[in-house]
């Protein structure tokens, strides 16, 4: 907008617009500083003005505000709050209706979006998982398979066929245990890494407009619990799951069959 008007800091601008009485409001202003969001619809239109100067150009008593922006840790949270404040301020007795507008209503495309992203998301892990339960339950028939005799001995010794099965499962939680230590082991100083000094990457890229926002490509990570227990325990119950059939393959291995071309 600045470049469209001409003006550079420290320059004067006459500002018109309608007042709250009816009137034309008026005033002349000195430009003290620009700024730039990203957006190009909202760059060339958008002017802050203090609110004392702003109520004065509109005639507008100083108890006079039209809107009060806030935030909340948790973006999906904010109809929950907005609904929960304009009850409180109701009790107070304002003499006027607080109509809360969360960023869901009037940007319903991008919470959308993030729905949809976590879907994605969600159906990404579920098909890592899938992968991870072929991996292992490969792995563990390969190994019933090169100790079919050491597992035809120890039938043939008396061992019952739920011993056997039962040692093959806690091969696998195990195999889960160790491989989720490993992975804590390497994910929590990069969790560390990206949540303390994420990679900003608007110097390669640029800022991103999308869906009427301003997205900076900055990696950052936050620390969570939900995700990295329902992870953990996802790996070990995955890892149980698939050992459950090499056990099965284990328990039906004949003795008498593996032993012959001893």
């Amino acid at each position: 907008m600045a470049d469209r008007l001409g003006v550079e800091v420290g320059d004067e601008v006459v500002l018109v617009a309608p007042a709250s009485d009816g009137s034309l409001g008026n005033d002349l202003y000195r430009v003290s500083g620009m700024f730039a969001t990203g957006m190009v619809a909202l760059d060339g239109s958008l002017g802050i003005l203090p609110i004392g100067s702003l109520q004065e150009l509109m005639a507008m008593p100083e108890e006079w505000i039209h809107e009060v922006a806030a935030t909340v840790e948790d973006p999906f949270s904010a109809p929950a709050v907005g609904d929960s404040l304009a009850v409180a301020l109701d009790a107070r007795g304002l003499g006027y209706p607080v109509q809360p507008r969360p960023w869901t209503v009037f940007q319903a495309q991008l919470a959308e979006y993030a729905s949809l992203a976590g879907a994605v998301n969600f159906i990404i892990v579920g098909i890592i998982f899938i992968m991870a339960v072929f991996g292992v339950a490969n792995t563990m028939l390969l190994g019933t398979f090169e100790r079919r005799r050491e597992f035809a001995v120890v039938r043939a010794l008396g061992t019952q066929p739920g011993m056997v099965a039962l040692t093959v499962v806690y091969e696998g939680l195990i195999l889960g245990v160790v491989a989720l230590a490993v992975g804590v082991l390497i994910s929590v100083p990069v969790l560390y890494w990206l949540h303390n000094y994420p990679p900003d990457l608007s110097k390669a890229f640029g800022d991103i407009t999308m869906l009427g926002s301003v997205w900076r490509p900055v990696l950052r990570a936050e620390y969570s619990v939900d995700g990295p227990v329902v992870s953990a325990v996802a790996l070990l119950m995955t890892s149980i799951l698939s050992a459950l059939y090499p056990a099965y393959r284990a328990v039906k291995i004949l003795p008498a069959d593996a032993l012959a071309d001893l």
